[in-house]
């Protein structure tokens, strides 16, 4: 899928941000474009890395030189593979007995949620992202533990949280259709 382990993800207020923070540190060899896409009026920033300590530093800088350009940044740390291929859409997870729709405004939160998801053992259906001037990320999440999921809420910010007990097929069958 992807070599890089590391993410930095930046929302940002506008694409020329997006585009002198590449001209600024992306040298193709340690730090890579993972995407750069426009978001009506605001724009998405994803770098790519190995180097740890190479992302810190940029995420240090961009806070001191891109302040007024960031809306929210999250650093990522040895991203789980199954983030990548669902944000992608090139997974296939089963629904599990419950499911959880957590709806995001903001790429770096919605790349904090997945990934704390994930260490809780729960598992990614989906990672739609609906690309307007405010975009909406949503990720269907499943685990056979309500209670794992019901306590997504709690460590996080979510915009919106909805969780179904006990998903039905018809439900079920939905995801299965659309990954």
């Amino acid at each position: 899928m992807t070599e890089f382990k590391n993410l930095l993800v930046f929302d940002l207020t506008k694409l020329g941000a997006a585009y002198q923070i590449i001209n600024s540190f992306v040298d193709d060899e340690v730090v890579h474009v993972f995407e750069v896409s426009p978001l009506g009026t605001s724009a998405v920033l994803i770098l790519a890395s190995n180097d740890i300590i190479t992302l810190k530093f940029i995420e240090k800088e961009c806070q001191a030189f891109f302040k007024s350009d960031i809306l929210n940044m999250a650093f990522l740390e040895n991203v789980d593979e199954k983030i990548i291929e669902a944000y992608l859409s090139q997974n296939q997870t089963a629904v599990q007995k419950h499911l959880a729709i957590v709806e995001e405004n903001s790429f770096a939160g919605a790349f904090q949620v997945a990934n704390h998801a994930l260490k809780q053992g729960i598992h990614i259906v989906d990672f739609r992202v609906v690309r307007t001037s405010i975009p909406n990320l949503i990720l269907t999440l499943t685990s056979d533990s309500i209670e794992i999921l019901s306590q997504l809420a709690q460590p996080q910010q979510l915009l919106k949280l909805t969780v179904i007990e006990n998903s039905q097929k018809p439900l079920k069958s939905y995801f299965e259709i659309l990954t």
